[in-house]
């Protein structure tokens, strides 16, 4: 069936509903709702015309360009977060080196290829999932580092530098920012079914195939996001806890 399903409608109207039903007592977490859902249908609705266009022109050049938007959009979402004073190009290549250290990673191994009908899709995954981390990773950091202020200062009044001072809140949050992911991959197979093997398995593959398929996926995801959590950590600490008297 080409188009919106009719069941897409269907939960449309009933998340309209549960949002108008939260406008009294939630007025911000509906009004949040309700600008998330709407952002998510236009740019899903015009996601598919882009899409329908590119797969029947399918090039590198299409391939590139798309993961190159998304980037800059994905940057975007980040600057606006509020937890780096840097420039959004900096933003810009934190996420493309999570992305470019998965992609390649897939295209080496074969769990992708050229076509911009594989391509597009898994390297969305990488970037949404590395901008994700990217965020959790630097609220997390912050709220370690502002949590144990007075212990940083005491150790920084000794002759301690930022990063030995911070070295403990950094390890902690990078465990706290990856356990979604890692929880994911201890389930994967048990709790639930993630969407590419359940598309694949809807569209009649082999269950071995979807496996495979989706684990690769999941590694992918792995890599690009513990980058993103790692270079945050590493070397952007300075930026989601600035402090004008901490030099160095």
């Amino acid at each position: 069936m080409e188009g919106f399903h009719l069941g897409t409608g269907a939960l449309l109207f009933l998340a309209l509903l549960v949002i108008l039903f939260l406008w009294r007592s939630h007025p911000l977490l509906a009004r949040q709702s309700l600008i998330a859902s709407s952002r998510a249908l236009i740019q899903i609705s015009l996601l598919g015309v882009a899409l329908l266009w590119i797969f029947e022109h399918d090039s590198w050049f299409f391939n590139l360009t798309a993961l190159l938007l998304m980037l800059l959009f994905a940057s975007l979402e980040a600057k606006e977060s509020g937890f780096s004073r840097r420039p959004r190009l900096i933003l810009f290549l934190v996420l493309g080196g999570s992305s470019l250290i998965a992609l390649p990673l897939g295209l080496l191994t074969q769990t992708l290829s050229g076509s911009s009908r594989e391509f597009i899709p898994i390297a969305g995954m990488v970037v949404g999932n590395s901008l994700s981390a990217y965020l959790l990773c630097a609220k997390t950091l912050q709220e370690q580092l502002l949590g144990n202020l007075p212990l940083i200062e005491g150790k920084l009044a000794l002759g301690d530098t930022l990063a030995h001072a911070t070295q403990e809140e950094r390890q902690r949050t990078m465990e706290r920012a990856m356990l979604p992911l890692l929880n994911n991959l201890k389930n994967l197979g048990v709790i639930f079914i993630p969407g590419a093997m359940t598309g694949m398995l809807l569209a009649g593959f082999e269950p071995m195939q979807a496996a495979s398929l989706q684990l690769s996926i999941m590694l992918l995801l792995f890599f690009g996001s513990l980058s993103a959590c790692y270079i945050t950590s590493h070397y952007l600490y300075k930026e989601v806890f600035y402090i004008p008297r901490f030099k160095g």
